[in-house]
This record gives C-alpha cells, structure tokens and sequence, in this order.
C-alpha cells in the first residue's frame, strides 16, 4: 500500500511539475510577444524582430507570435526592397502582410510606404520615358539633343537599372561629341 501511495505522490508530483514548466513556458511567451508589441508600437522593427524570435523559440505554432514576425519581416523586406529602387518587390512584400497590422502602430509607416511606392513608380516610368528618348536621339545622331534631354532627369529618382542605363547614354553622348 505505502508503494502505491509513493507512485501516485511520484506522479502527482511529475504532473504539477510539468503543468508549472508549461505555465513558465507560456508567461514566458506571452512577456516576449508583448514586448516585441511595445517595440512594433516604438517603431523598433529590429527589436520587435528578437522579440519575436524569442516567442517562437518557446512556441512555434504560436499564431500571435508568427503573425506579428509576418508583419514586422515583410515591412522591412519591403523597406529594403524600396532603398534598392525594387518598387514591384517591395509592392509585393507589403501585399503578403496580414491585414492584423492595421491594429498597430506600423500600419502608418506601411501605408507611408506604400504612398511612396506609388509616387516612385511614376516617376520611374517619367524617367523610362527620357532614357528612351535620348537612346533615339542617340540612334538619329543628335547627341546635343540628346544631352539636352539626359539633364531633364532627376538622378535621385532613378533605380539601379536606370542608372547604369544613363551612365551608358553618357558615355555614348560624350564619345560622339
């Protein structure tokens, strides 16, 4: 009789340990995913990132926490995106975030973001619309035309395809003049 009682203290025990461990387990869990809230509100994307990781770390399934790392990862994303003049990507990056964000602070810098993306792509296609003018003036031997219409470009709107582009229209116009 004592070794019966003894086993079912025993298991009794294992069970309140592990019921204590599980519960650690989720404060921990949810302290993470509030703090990675307070720094999405903070606008500390970076920080809200570890935070984040830290939560699922602990629980992977967790739907709040792989939610909020969607939202948070897919802005930044898009924020690198956009720096490298890649205004579809960053389009793209900012189409695949849940609609949750609109509940917190990043939904101004997302919805900045993709203002910005919008008013790029126009002055992107401006900008296509000059280099394919000047590469006719080019072909048609117009080089001070040419040139003429090269300088209407403002340079700090061009992505990187449209830069190395001007660069070559450059060289062309400089070494036929």
């Amino acid at each position: 009789m004592k070794k019966l009682n003894r086993k079912i203290s025993g298991i009794v025990a294992i069970v309140f340990l592990g019921l204590f461990l599980v519960g650690c387990q989720n404060s921990m869990v949810t302290k993470s995913i509030e703090q990675g809230k307070d720094y999405i509100n903070n606008k500390q994307y970076m920080k809200a990132q570890d935070a984040l990781d830290n939560a699922l770390d602990q629980d992977s399934n967790n739907k709040e926490a792989n939610t909020l790392m969607n939202i948070v990862s897919n802005y930044l994303d898009a924020v690198v995106n956009f720096k490298d003049g890649e205004y579809k990507k960053a389009e793209k990056k900012l189409n695949e975030i849940p609609v949750d964000y609109k509940n917190l602070a990043i939904k101004d810098d997302i919805d900045n973001l993709k203002s910005k993306i919008t008013e790029m792509e126009s002055k992107k296609k401006l900008n296509d619309e000059y280099i394919k003018k000047v590469q006719k003036l080019i072909k048609a031997n117009k080089y001070k035309a040419a040139q003429n219409e090269l300088n209407k470009i403002n340079m700090k709107t061009l992505n990187k395809d449209q830069r190395n582009s001007v660069i070559e229209l450059n060289k062309a116009i400089n070494k036929n003049n």
